[in-house]
Parts: structure tokens; sequence; C-alpha cells
């Protein structure tokens, strides 16, 4: 997940308005990922989508997040895999033509289901390191250039769904992030490859 804030830059503009304009941060291509690479990200979905399934059967009230985590990690080492979120950045524990097309189909359905979907945070490009170009928007925007879709590109998608407002805010701890109304939010997240034909779903879960 990326900070949308994050991939937008001011810079002073020399005028004597002194306006700040906005422009975009360069960054890394995005890498289309060969055969021998998608079958290594599907082998390790494998793993997540495995891990994901046991944790819905294993989840009973009073659990702590905790009591998952541990699972999780276990699980996850035992299938001689390693939890690449693990201490990332002190962590502590069939597609249209464009991403924009991914965007709008999520805000549509969020939207008439009667939920707002937060705008803070993108889902991201993912294979070779944990976040890749390009951003994935979970709503449409025009503030960041759109990209065409290409076989090959590996992304992960991750709306946030609140069941009230869309804004958010971020705890004294850095990392905890609350709705602002304090109504109940969601995150769902899949890993897909772009196929010649389609798309596959590399953590679907009823593989």
């Amino acid at each position: 997940m990326k900070h949308f804030a994050d991939l937008l830059l001011n810079k002073n503009n020399s005028d004597t308005n002194n306006d700040q304009v906005p422009f975009i941060q360069k960054r890394r291509g995005i890498e289309i990922k060969s055969s021998r690479e998608i079958n290594l990200m599907k082998k390790s979905s494998r793993i997540v989508a495995t891990v994901l399934r046991e944790i819905n059967d294993l989840i009973k009230p009073g659990m702590s997040t905790k009591d998952l985590d541990d699972f999780a990690e276990k699980r996850i080492r035992d299938f001689g895999a390693v939890p690449s979120f693990k201490g990332y950045h002190g962590f502590p524990s069939s597609i249209g033509n464009t991403l924009l097309d991914v965007a709008g189909a999520i805000e549509d359905t969020v939207r008439k289901n009667g939920f707002s979907v937060v705008e803070d945070y993108t889902g991201h490009g993912v294979g070779r390191n944990l976040h890749e170009e390009p951003s994935v928007f979970n709503f449409r925007t025009k503030e960041l250039p759109n990209v065409v879709l290409r076989e090959g590109m590996t992304l992960a998608v991750e709306p946030i769904v609140n069941e009230g407002s869309k804004f958010c805010k971020t705890l004294n701890d850095r990392w905890t992030v609350i709705t602002k109304d304090g109504k109940l939010s969601a995150q769902w997240e899949h890993t897909i490859v772009v196929l010649k034909d389609g798309i596959e779903i590399l953590t679907d879960r009823d593989f």
C-alpha cells in the first residue's frame, strides 16, 4: 500500500506569486515480469492464499490480532518462506485497458453499496520488490497519469472501504490508521497478474 500524498510533491514556483505547483515524483519504471518470475510469484501467492484460508477457519471471538499474526508467521515459515512485511518500515508485526478502469470499477462498486473508499492510500506494483510502480488507485483521479495495462504486470489491488466517511487519521505511533468518524473499515487485497487474455488472481484462496 502506498500513501497517495507520497505520490505528489510540491516545488516552489519561481514566479512572484510563489505558488506551489504539484509535480510527479520520478520513480523507477514499471517492471514487466518474465514467465519464470510470474511462476515464482504464483508459488509465493499460493502460500499467502493458503495461510489466509487457514486463518479464516481459525478466527474465533476473543482472539487478538497478535494470535493471528503468530499463527500466520509460523505457517509461512513452515512453507519455507519469509513474511516480507515483517520489519518493513518498522511494521511490528477481466480488466477493461488502464489502471483507472480498475479504479473506476472499485469506486463504483463501493459507492453502489453505500460505503466510501479511502483515497489516502493506493495499491501498487509488486514482485521483485514489495512496493513497485505503478500506483493502483481505488478511485478516479486526474492527479497522476493513467497507465495502460500490459501483459506481465503484477499488481497488488487493495482498496480500503469505510462504513462512514472516507477520511482517516494516523495515531501517535505513526503506523495505526483509524477512521475519523470512528466507524468501521475493512481492507481487501489480492495480487493479480495481467495476462494476454485477461487477468489471474494469484492469491485466490479457491485455487
